[in-house]
């Protein structure tokens, strides 16, 4: 069989079962090789040795197997990691391993032990039982999880933060608000978290519920809940009703507000129907005036004894808060002491039986003693006898008899004047009598009763006429003149066909028993028993917006801003809203309207609200105004072409107009200007100037000298001169353009470079051309000069930054102010694409200037002339030196014989033109000149020859017109002869 490797726990050697049948030698115990079986001997310092045809160990002690194999227990390495070793039969051992590990030689894990995997972690032997890992249970990490794990959940609850301490062995828990412990699992009550609106939080179950003590009007798990039983909100009797954490009252009748504490005086029920309700100055509570007879206190709810309405037959009233109690008399009884008690004798006096009325309010007395008679048995029965003297009538009363006296006697037996008894005075008076008891005068006389014996109606009281009737005095009687709609002896009968009772405002409808009516259908705007009380929902007293408020029969506007009077029918102009801030208002002749005027440009209408499309300010650059035909008060615009927006104010880059010749338009400045990428070949803000054209444009500005020192005859001579210049160019807008400014002590501008547009109106205003006298005198040049920097290439004046400027300054060189003039000139020179040229005219001219003017002799011109116009031809309209450019060989040849002198010279100055406009050089383009004499051809110079045209227009004239040709000036002039020189 094959051997097998296997590793000592705490040994740097391998262990090898030698091989029976391939053996392999054990050669030493550090030379082993695993693979070839080649390891030390197990047996301390022992060696393999070939013994007895076998390979053995030499062990270091006897009694070992061939391998030094331990019979029993004595060697101390059987068993590993503090196994004990037990000796057993056949020189076999076994090993007793300690908790946590397993296996013949204790070198595998137990897992059972429990000893690896704490904290209820699974451990799972790994690499043949030598190894072992464990699955924590959540909540735990680590090799034998023991540490603690924080992003498990476990730990901190409701969402508190774990962090771990002591290198995991711990931990601590950071709690949100309302949490507490260990783990935040406990209550906090001093988090104010729980209980709210002044609830008091108290923990259970130690720390891990709570409940709150509500204050009064809260209740709920956290007192979030209203409590209506409480009583804290509803007043005056509302009814709270509960909506979670708000409440709705239902108000009993005269009450509104959130917590019914608003009086609402309106309804009579506050004063019980009896009063007029008054509220108090916060609207919280109400006093009653006016409460009806029998009544009193704040609603009118108190009995008011002291009016005598409640108890009869003489019964006390005693008032007990709303509502009283009759002590009653003997023989009465009752609520209001209405009903009589006929067991009680004292009715008939003793004298008779009291029998009750069918409804008891009432008695009356049968089989009264002889004598007496009367509903109680109580009255004297006169017809017995006779017991008044002097023709007294006796008048039975009671028990006793009182004698009716003539008018003048009294006593008992009318023997004297008594002025007890009340007839002398009618019941409605003091009766006094005479110190001699002979005679009575009354006093004090009765409300509505005068006279001796205040028996004359006395209509002075008021007490007969009711409903402001007059009262007219007949003696003992009166008549009562009713006012309209009233009729009776009082006046106390309404008459409805009167309209005044409703105001002439409804129907009047009278009561059952016609002494009060009601009105019915009350007019619009009124409202009431009269219809006279203000009705201001019906809208008919405030105009102009104002907001009506009623005051009874009486109403209040608060008028709108711009509006006052009683029914905000005034205007008040000084609101600038009438006019909507835009003019000035003006009321009318009755104060009750307005006009507005001098609106501010745009608006128009009585208010200023309407637009005013012929203002002018609406539609921009052109644009036609179209007024809104709905409201007025706004418009359109019809733009251009080229423009768009609202007002046209914004440049439209899509229009073809803007940038011409496939240029391209780029907005700017927010769409109020445009710039035009022009393409190849033009330019110009459209790029509408084709640079490619025969010539290329420019602004040419002439300053011309009229001081003292020109003449008349000069500047006629300059007219024609400058006519004859600006007839050689085209002039207009995207053409050439000339502006002329005469000079002398000041500047004088005839024309701006934007004033004309074509030839024939150029030509003619400069024909037309003549010197103010106001500006002859001194030769100011430098003034003009400044004058033509800041004003004459303005684009207002028609300047054009795009093209070519040139100033040409006409003058005679002698300024007045020459280091202005220097100065200025040099300025002028700072314009972009500009020239200054010096152009000499007058009799006398100073060159020194013209050439410090233009800093260059090339130009300066002696005098205004063919040579100008010639210098100006060549730099403009023979030019293109922004086109693409390309090169040629020009051969120019002359045929000399077929001209005359001055021919001659005229082609040379085209020739001259064409060379100065090309770009000649030896990689350019090149140009050779021959002639032709009599059929003879010569060559002038060939295209190697020059490469600046400064010296081919020089070589030019020398080669054609030399001295001894016969074309010279002196041949032509017919004085000479021309003989051929070879002759000679």
């Amino acid at each position: 069989m094959v051997g097998k490797c296997l590793l000592i726990v705490g040994c740097v050697y391998v262990l090898c079962v030698c091989c029976e049948e391939q053996e392999s030698h054990h050669r030493d115990k550090r030379g082993a090789r695993e693979s070839n079986c080649w390891h030390i001997c197990p047996g301390g310092d022992s060696y393999c040795k070939w013994i007895g045809g076998l390979y053995r160990c030499d062990c270091s002690r006897p009694g070992l197997t061939r391998f030094c194999e331990d019979i029993d227990c004595s060697w101390s390495g059987h068993c590993a990691n503090g196994g004990t070793c037990v000796n057993g039969a056949k020189l076999l051992y076994t090993c007793v391993c300690p908790s946590g590990w397993t296996g013949s030689t204790c070198l595998e894990r137990d897992c059972n032990s429990g000893l690896y995997c704490k904290n209820g972690g699974t451990c799972n032997t790994v690499t043949g039982g030598q190894g072992y890992v464990c699955t924590c249970q959540s909540g735990w990490t680590g090799t034998n999880c023991t540490l603690i794990d924080c992003n498990s959940g476990v730990y901190c609850k409701n969402g508190g933060t774990c962090k771990t301490l002591n290198g995991g062995l711990d931990y601590e828990c950071t709690c949100p608000k309302g949490w507490t412990g260990k783990n935040c699992t406990l209550i906090d009550c001093n988090s104010g978290v729980y209980c709210q609106n002044g609830g008091t939080c108290k923990t259970l179950n130690e720390g891990l519920n709570y409940e709150c003590t509500c204050p009064k009007g809260w209740k709920g798990k956290n007192c979030t809940l209203i409590d209506c039983s409480s009583g804290s909100y509803c007043t005056n009797g509302g009814v709270c009703v509960e909506n979670g954490a708000d409440y709705t009252c239902v108000c009993q009748n005269g009450w509104n507000g959130k917590d019914c504490e608003q009086v609402v005086c309106t309804w009579s029920g506050h004063c019980n129907d009896r009063g007029t309700c008054v509220p108090i100055s916060t609207n919280t509570d109400y006093t009653c005036s006016n409460c009806a007879s029998g009544w009193k206190g704040k609603s009118c709810h108190l009995v008011d004894c002291s009016s005598g309405l409640y108890c009869t037959n003489g019964g006390v009233c005693v008032e007990n808060g709303t509502d009283y109690t009759c002590v009653c008399k003997n023989g009465w009884t009752g609520k209001n002491c209405e009903l009589v008690v006929c067991t009680w004798s004292g009715h008939c006096n003793d004298r008779g039986t009291c029998v009750p009325t069918s409804t008891n309010t009432d008695y009356t007395c049968n089989n009264c003693a002889s004598g007496w008679k009367g509903k109680s048995c109580h009255l004297v029965d006169c017809s017995n006898g006779s017991y008044c003297t002097n023709d007294g009538v006796c008048v039975e009363n009671g028990t006793d008899y009182t004698c009716v006296c003539k008018d003048g006697w009294n006593g008992k037996d009318c023997e004297l004047v008594v002025c007890t008894w009340s007839g002398h005075c009618n019941d409605r008076g003091t009766c006094v009598p005479i110190s001699t008891n002979s005679d009575y005068s009354c006093s004090n006389c009765a409300s509505g009763w005068k006279g001796k014996s205040c028996h004359l109606v006395d209509c002075g009281s008021g007490q007969y006429c009711a409903n402001d009737g007059v009262c007219e005095e007949n003696g003992t009687d009166y008549t009562c003149v009713c006012k309209d709609g009233w009729s009776g002896k009082d006046c106390e009968l309404v008459v409805c066909s009167w309209y005044g009772h409703c105001n002439y405002r409804g129907t009047c409808s009278p009561t059952s028993t016609s002494t009060d009516y009601v009105c019915n259908n009350c007019v619009s705007g009124w409202k009431g028993k009269s219809c006279h009380l203000v009705d201001c929902s019906s809208g008919h007293y405030c105009a102009n917006g104002g907001v009506c408020v009623e005051n009874g029969i009486e109403y209040t506007c608060l008028c709108k801003d711009g509006w006052s009077g009683k029914d905000c029918e005034l205007v008040v102009c000084n609101w600038s809203g009438h006019c909507n801030s835009r003019g000035t208002c003006n009321p009318t002749s009755t104060f009750m309207d307005y006009t507005c005027s001098n609106c501010n440009n745009g608006w128009k209408g009585k208010s200023c609200h309407l637009v005013d499309c012929n203002s002018g300010v609406y539609c921009k650059n052109g644009g036609v105004c179209v007024d809104d035909v709905s409201s007025g008060t706004d418009y359109r615009c019809i733009c251009e072409e080229g423009w768009k927006g609202k007002d046209c104010q914004f440049i439209d880059c899509d229009s073809p107009i803007r940038c011409l010749n496939d240029g391209e338009c780029q907005l700017q400045n927010s769409g109020l200007e445009f710039n035009c990428t022009c393409a190849q070949g033009y330019l110009g803000d459209n790029c509408q100037i084709d640079m490619c054209s025969p010539y290329m444009i420019a602004d040419i500005v002439m300053v011309i000298d009229i001081s003292d020192s020109q003449t008349n005859m000069v500047f006629q001579e300059l007219k024609e001169n400058i006519k004859q210049l600006i007839s050689q160019f085209p002039v207009g807008p995207n053409h050439f353009q000339f502006s002329i400014i005469l000079y002398g002590k000041q500047p004088h501008v005839m024309f701006h470079l934007n004033n004309t547009y074509d030839n024939d109106t150029i030509l003619d205003a400069v024909d037309n051309m003549t010197i103010p006298d106001i500006i002859r005198g001194p030769t100011f040049t430098g003034e003009a000069l400044q004058f033509v920097y800041k004003e004459s290439f303005r684009e207002s004046n028609g300047g054009r930054s795009e093209v070519d400027r040139y100033v040409l300054v006409l003058t005679d060189g002698m300024a007045s102010d020459r280091q202005k003039t220097l100065e200025q000139a040099k300025r002028l020179s700072t314009i972009p694409n500009n020239q200054v040229l010096g152009v000499g005219v007058g009799r006398y001219v100073w060159h020194e200037e013209l050439l410090a003017i233009t800093d260059t002799v090339r130009n300066v011109h002696p005098l205004f002339g063919d040579n100008t116009i010639v210098s100006l031809l060549k730099r403009t309209m023979f030019g293109c030196d922004r086109c693409t450019t390309s090169y040629s060989d020009v051969a120019l040849a002359f045929d000399v014989a077929s001209f005359g002198y001055e021919q001659l010279e005229e082609a040379l100055k085209v020739a001259e033109v064409l060379i100065s406009q090309v770009h000649t050089g030896i990689n350019q383009t090149r140009i050779s000149l021959s002639k032709t004499v009599g059929g003879i051809g010569e060559t002038v110079f060939n295209f190697n020859k020059f490469s600046d045209s400064s010296q081919m227009i020089p070589a030019m004239y020398g080669g054609i017109m030399k001295e001894d040709s016969c074309h010279t000036k002196d041949c032509s002039s017919g004085i000479f002869s021309c003989v051929d020189a070879s002759l000679d």
